[in-house]
Protein backbone atom coordinates (compact mmCIF):
# COMPACT_ATOMS: atom_id res chain seq x y z
CA UNK A 1 0.00 0.00 0.00
CA UNK A 2 1.16 3.28 -0.29
CA UNK A 3 1.71 6.14 2.30
CA UNK A 4 -1.85 7.96 2.01
CA UNK A 5 -3.67 7.53 4.94
CA UNK A 6 -7.08 5.47 5.33
CA UNK A 7 -9.00 8.94 5.76
CA UNK A 8 -7.08 10.38 2.70
CA UNK A 9 -7.65 7.44 0.29
CA UNK A 10 -11.48 7.05 -0.67
CA UNK A 11 -11.26 11.68 -0.68
CA UNK A 12 -9.17 10.81 -3.47
CA UNK A 13 -10.77 8.10 -5.35
CA UNK A 14 -14.16 10.03 -4.94
CA UNK A 15 -12.17 13.22 -6.22
CA UNK A 16 -11.06 10.83 -9.29
CA UNK A 17 -14.60 9.58 -9.69
CA UNK A 18 -16.04 13.34 -9.47
CA UNK A 19 -13.74 14.11 -12.18
CA UNK A 20 -14.49 11.28 -14.81
CA UNK A 21 -18.44 12.28 -14.04
CA UNK A 22 -17.35 16.03 -14.22
CA UNK A 23 -16.19 15.41 -17.57
CA UNK A 24 -18.46 13.52 -18.69
CA UNK A 25 -21.29 15.73 -17.74
CA UNK A 26 -19.43 18.79 -19.32
CA UNK A 27 -19.49 16.66 -23.06
CA UNK A 28 -23.22 15.93 -22.22
CA UNK A 29 -24.01 19.35 -21.53
CA UNK A 30 -22.40 20.95 -24.53
CA UNK A 31 -23.36 18.21 -26.56
CA UNK A 32 -27.39 19.26 -25.23
CA UNK A 33 -26.61 22.89 -25.84
CA UNK A 34 -25.18 22.16 -29.04
CA UNK A 35 -28.93 20.66 -30.04
CA UNK A 36 -30.94 22.98 -27.74
CA UNK A 37 -29.30 25.72 -30.15
CA UNK A 38 -29.78 24.07 -33.07
CA UNK A 39 -33.49 23.80 -32.24
CA UNK A 40 -34.04 27.28 -30.95
CA UNK A 41 -32.42 28.79 -34.33
CA UNK A 42 -35.03 26.60 -36.45
CA UNK A 43 -37.83 27.71 -34.01
CA UNK A 44 -36.87 31.75 -34.01
CA UNK A 45 -36.42 31.27 -38.04
CA UNK A 46 -39.50 29.51 -38.43
CA UNK A 47 -41.30 32.19 -36.37
CA UNK A 48 -39.60 34.65 -38.09
CA UNK A 49 -40.02 34.54 -41.22
CA UNK A 50 -43.80 33.10 -40.75
CA UNK A 51 -44.34 36.47 -39.13
CA UNK A 52 -42.80 38.61 -41.67
CA UNK A 53 -44.56 36.82 -44.38
CA UNK A 54 -47.78 37.91 -42.84
CA UNK A 55 -46.81 40.97 -42.27
CA UNK A 56 -46.14 41.74 -45.70
CA UNK A 57 -49.30 40.33 -47.12
CA UNK A 58 -51.39 42.55 -44.26
CA UNK A 59 -49.50 46.10 -45.28
CA UNK A 60 -50.13 44.51 -48.97
CA UNK A 61 -53.92 44.18 -48.37
CA UNK A 62 -53.96 47.51 -46.46
CA UNK A 63 -52.42 49.61 -48.89
CA UNK A 64 -54.34 48.03 -51.93
CA UNK A 65 -57.49 48.73 -50.31
CA UNK A 66 -56.23 52.34 -49.23
CA UNK A 67 -55.17 53.12 -52.55
CA UNK A 68 -58.61 51.32 -54.46
CA UNK A 69 -60.30 53.34 -51.94
CA UNK A 70 -59.01 56.40 -53.37
CA UNK A 71 -58.88 55.70 -56.67
CA UNK A 72 -62.96 54.98 -56.61
CA UNK A 73 -63.46 57.97 -55.12
CA UNK A 74 -61.14 60.41 -57.59
CA UNK A 75 -64.39 60.15 -59.67
CA UNK A 76 -66.05 62.66 -57.00
CA UNK A 77 -63.00 64.21 -56.67
CA UNK A 78 -62.90 64.79 -60.92
CA UNK A 79 -65.68 68.00 -59.99
CA UNK A 80 -64.29 69.33 -56.96
CA UNK A 81 -60.76 69.77 -58.83
CA UNK A 82 -62.54 71.19 -61.75
CA UNK A 83 -64.17 73.78 -59.98
CA UNK A 84 -60.69 74.82 -58.31
CA UNK A 85 -59.59 75.15 -61.48
CA UNK A 86 -62.39 77.11 -62.68
CA UNK A 87 -61.54 79.34 -59.57
CA UNK A 88 -58.09 80.39 -61.01
CA UNK A 89 -56.17 77.61 -58.82
CA UNK A 90 -53.37 76.31 -60.97
CA UNK A 91 -52.25 72.80 -61.81
CA UNK A 92 -49.46 72.49 -59.22
CA UNK A 93 -51.47 73.77 -56.30
CA UNK A 94 -54.16 70.97 -57.20
CA UNK A 95 -50.80 68.39 -57.51
CA UNK A 96 -49.91 69.40 -53.75
CA UNK A 97 -53.84 69.18 -52.71
CA UNK A 98 -53.93 65.61 -53.98
CA UNK A 99 -50.42 64.46 -52.22
CA UNK A 100 -51.52 66.01 -48.73
CA UNK A 101 -54.99 64.47 -49.61
CA UNK A 102 -53.34 61.01 -50.14
CA UNK A 103 -50.25 61.54 -47.10
CA UNK A 104 -53.45 61.83 -45.08
CA UNK A 105 -55.11 58.79 -46.29
CA UNK A 106 -51.81 56.45 -46.30
CA UNK A 107 -50.44 58.29 -43.38
CA UNK A 108 -52.57 57.83 -40.52
CA UNK A 109 -52.67 54.22 -40.87
CA UNK A 110 -49.10 53.86 -40.98
CA UNK A 111 -48.11 56.20 -38.48
CA UNK A 112 -50.99 54.77 -36.05
CA UNK A 113 -49.17 51.18 -36.93
CA UNK A 114 -45.66 52.09 -35.95
CA UNK A 115 -46.94 53.99 -32.45
CA UNK A 116 -48.58 50.90 -31.56
CA UNK A 117 -46.17 48.26 -32.96
CA UNK A 118 -43.25 50.42 -31.01
CA UNK A 119 -45.44 50.55 -27.71
CA UNK A 120 -45.63 46.33 -28.30
CA UNK A 121 -41.29 46.22 -29.30
CA UNK A 122 -40.80 48.16 -25.77
CA UNK A 123 -43.11 45.68 -24.01
CA UNK A 124 -41.30 43.01 -25.53
CA UNK A 125 -37.50 44.78 -24.83
CA UNK A 126 -38.58 45.31 -20.86
CA UNK A 127 -40.16 42.08 -20.01
CA UNK A 128 -38.08 39.62 -22.27
CA UNK A 129 -34.76 41.58 -22.17
CA UNK A 130 -32.74 38.69 -21.21
CA UNK A 131 -34.64 35.84 -23.40
CA UNK A 132 -33.30 37.95 -26.30
CA UNK A 133 -30.48 39.07 -25.57
CA UNK A 134 -29.81 35.08 -25.20
CA UNK A 135 -32.01 33.44 -27.56
CA UNK A 136 -31.97 36.28 -30.41
CA UNK A 137 -29.28 38.72 -30.06
CA UNK A 138 -30.35 42.32 -29.55
CA UNK A 139 -27.86 43.51 -32.61
CA UNK A 140 -29.64 40.59 -34.63
CA UNK A 141 -32.96 41.75 -33.74
CA UNK A 142 -32.44 45.18 -34.37
CA UNK A 143 -30.81 44.05 -37.93
CA UNK A 144 -34.04 41.79 -38.71
CA UNK A 145 -36.31 44.85 -37.82
CA UNK A 146 -34.91 47.42 -39.70
CA UNK A 147 -34.87 45.11 -42.66
CA UNK A 148 -38.75 44.61 -42.56
CA UNK A 149 -38.94 48.01 -41.97
CA UNK A 150 -37.08 48.59 -45.17
CA UNK A 151 -39.54 46.36 -47.46
CA UNK A 152 -42.89 47.50 -45.71
CA UNK A 153 -41.44 50.87 -46.56
CA UNK A 154 -40.51 50.11 -50.35
CA UNK A 155 -44.34 48.30 -50.25
CA UNK A 156 -45.34 51.82 -48.96
CA UNK A 157 -43.87 54.28 -51.21
CA UNK A 158 -44.41 52.04 -54.35
CA UNK A 159 -48.33 51.99 -53.81
CA UNK A 160 -48.18 55.68 -52.61
CA UNK A 161 -46.39 56.97 -55.77
CA UNK A 162 -48.54 54.76 -57.92
CA UNK A 163 -51.83 56.00 -56.34
CA UNK A 164 -50.79 59.44 -56.48
CA UNK A 165 -50.14 58.84 -60.21
CA UNK A 166 -53.11 57.32 -61.27
CA UNK A 167 -55.09 59.71 -58.92
CA UNK A 168 -53.73 63.06 -60.50
CA UNK A 169 -54.52 61.29 -64.27
CA UNK A 170 -58.17 60.41 -62.93
CA UNK A 171 -59.05 64.30 -61.15
CA UNK A 172 -57.07 65.81 -64.45
CA UNK A 173 -58.99 64.06 -67.28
Amino acid sequence: MSNVSWNVKPRAVNRKRQRSLTDSLVTYNITMRTIEVNDNSAIIFIMQTGLTYSAIILFVTCFTILALQQLSDSGKYKYRFRVLRNMGVEEPHIRKLILKQLAVWFGVPVILALILAGAFLVFLIVGFHMQIAVYIGVQRLVQQLLIVLAILGALLISYFISTWVLFNKSASA
